[in-house]
This record gives C-alpha cells, structure tokens and sequence, in this order.
C-alpha cells in the first residue's frame, strides 16, 4: 500500500478567502468559434454563427473505480493532474468499507447452523468511528410462550478504525451468543475484504469530485446557470478541452464500472450566440458577481468585528482587495465574450447603498482603496 497522504479526502478544499490562487489557469482566453460551415443560420450566407460556450451538466452513479486504472485514463484523456484524485486514505476507506459491508444478500443469514433459523443483521453507529453489528433472530410462539412470536436481539461485535495501525479493528462482542460466532467470523471477512478494496478503488463521491472542483478551481469562469446549480455555464475556449476530457473520462467509467442503472456522465449543449442566450448569460454574470461581492464583504465584516483577530482594518481592506481580483477577472472574460460592461466598482457602490452603517464604511475604505489601485 502507498505511503498514507495528509489530506483528509482525496482533494484538498480551498478555502473561501484564496479561490485567487486556486485556479487551474489564470490566463484563460475566452475564443468564439465560426459555426457558419457547420450550421446553416437561415439568413445571409455572409452571417457567421458563433458559440458562447457551453450549457454543463454532470451526474454520478454508483461506481467503484481502481485507482491505478483512474490515474492512467486521466493521463490518456489529459485530465489536469491536480482534478486527480490521490489514493484514498485508510479511516476514508473503512468509513467506506462500513457503509457498504451489509449489502441485501448479506443482510440476512439464511438457516444459521446451531440455530435452524435466519438472522438479519444490523450495524449501526457506535461511540467515535466505531460500528456496532447486532443480530435479530425470530422465534415462534410455541418456542418461547408469547404470543404471536417473538424476536430477540444479540450484539455480535463491534469495528472500529486504529488510526496507529491504519487498519480495521473487529472485536466480537462477550455477549454473542456461540451460536453466532460463524456469523460474527463471516462479517470480520467481508469488513475487511471491504476495506482491502475501498483502499484502492474510488468511489461516486471521489468522481464526483473531479468536475466539482472543477467548478471551484475555475469559479471566475464557470457559472451556474441557474439558482439552484446542476447546470453550468463553461465560456468557449481552452477550458472547453478540459471540460471534454473529463467527458471522456466519465464515459469510460460509465463503461466500465457503473454498478447501477444511473449513468456517469457530462452533458455539453452548445450555446449558440443570439440575443435571448446572450441575455441570459449575462444575466447569469451578473448574479455571480454580486454574490462574489458580496461573500467577500461580508466575510471581510466578521473579520473585522471579530474580538479575537488581530487584522488591522486596513490588512483586511487589503486582502478584500486581493479577493476582488477573483470578481474583477469575471467581469473582464465576459466583457470580452459578451461585449458587455460588468464592473465591480458598481456593484460594489450598490453594496454600500444595502448595507448598515458599520458595512458602508468598509465598503468606503475598499472602493477607496480601488481608486488607488485603478481598481
């Protein structure tokens, strides 16, 4: 097994005060494409039909992908080396490996020796990382003199994660009955067969990840296209490739390890430039700029009120400076693609126009820090 990583999960989350230096490339060129020998626009033959960029859409089933196999397609489609998800971590895989132990088949145990009878097994959540395996067996009313029956439960064992070893810990419990203990035996094997697996093998999450940070790494450019999210805006250019690589990557997980009926996929619908869709673009823009505006003002305003940080008001004016540049770059990639005038100075005054007393001066401090630096 590979040396263990630091990291938590498989990403590294960026936190919201450095998405600036978060990006995958900072020197984006926004570029139209001439459809005009593709698609007929209907009109005069000198018309050209351009392409803002793309409508992005992206779903996961269940899946359990091999790492080696996920590192060497995302090599081969040229999926950016930090989107990669780094081998997973050993409490990651037991964490997996329990909430995927007790699939149905193993759920019940049919005629136990010793008992004659079924057993349906249980695990629930124990104390820290521990789970806890219970058993119900049913007995009928001739055997135990109640009526209609009865079921009785017995603790069979617990697991449980040693972050000294690294590895799954399974301790059968002093009150399981003897004529559980195969059962107790056969659980400790698929618990660990589980956790031997999830060690080197990704999950929909992990996939997952890879177009979510995606969108984090590149939240300047890729815009949800909707309040709610699940479809997004990717502006035509380079970071179209990237978008189409992992396309390609799905589509060969889908492929090869889609496990239930819901498909792995990326879905790209060209957006094609006329009025009604540039309209809705920029009016998609320009929400996210005031919401970009907005998080990093009022995130500015509890560092400033905070008792316990010891930022002057003039470092934290600066470093909001630092996180407009984020808000700033949005504006000039879609002015350029939308021959439009975003500018952040004007949300920025429409902020302090919202805003209580205490808010407005910070806003002040920072548009008048913004005319120092030709903001």
């Amino acid at each position: 097994m590979s040396p263990v990583r630091s990291d938590e999960t498989v990403f590294r989350g960026a936190t919201k005060m450095s998405k600036a230096t978060q990006k995958l490339d900072s020197g984006i060129d926004l570029n139209r494409r001439d459809l005009s020998a593709v698609v007929s626009s209907g009109e005069d033959d000198d018309d050209e039909l351009e392409v803002l960029g793309r409508a992005m859409n992206y779903q996961i089933g269940s899946v359990t992908v091999p790492h080696d196999w996920l590192v060497q397609k995302c090599d081969e489609f040229g999926v950016p080396s930090r989107l990669v998800p780094s081998e997973t971590r050993p409490s990651s895989a037991y964490k997996r490996a329990m909430s995927r132990m007790l699939t149905p088949e193993r759920e019940t145990q049919s005629n136990v020796a010793g008992l004659g009878k079924d057993v349906e097994l249980e695990l629930y959540d124990g104390s820290g990382n521990s789970h806890k395996l219970k058993a119900r067996v049913f007995f009928e009313e001739d055997e135990v003199g109640v009526d209609g029956g009865q079921w009785e439960h017995h603790p069979v064992g617990t697991f449980s994660y040693d972050s000294n070893t690294q590895d799954i810990r399974c301790s059968q419990s002093g009150d399981c009955p003897p004529a559980l203990t195969d059962v107790w035996e056969e659980a400790t094997t698929w618990a660990r067969d589980e956790f031997d697996h999830m060690l080197d093998h990704h999950n929909g999450t992990d996939i997952r990840n890879i177009a979510y940070y995606l969108r984090l790494y590149e939240t300047d450019s890729v815009l949800p296209l909707n309040d709610n999210g699940g479809l997004y805006f990717v502006p035509e250019g380079p970071l179209t490739d990237t978008v189409e690589s992992i396309q390609d990557l799905y589509s060969a997980i889908d492929e090869n390890w889609r496990e239930d009926g819901s498909p792995v996929s990326i879905r790209l619908i060209e957006i094609i430039d006329n009025q009604n869709r540039r309209e809705w673009v920029q009016n998609r823009v320009e929400k996210s700029l005031e919401k970009m505006v907005d998080d990093v003002v009022e995130e500015a305003f509890d560092m400033l009120t905070d008792d316990n940080d010891e930022s002057t008001a003039s470092e934290i004016v600066r470093e909001v400076m630092d996180e407009l540049d984020a808000a700033v770059e949005t504006a000039d990639q879609y002015n350029s693609l939308l021959q439009a005038e975003f500018k952040v100075e004007e949300l920025l005054e429409e902020h302090a126009e919202s805003v209580g007393k205490d808010k407005e001066e910070l806003v002040e401090q920072v548009m008048a820090q913004s005319q120092i630096d030709n903001f």
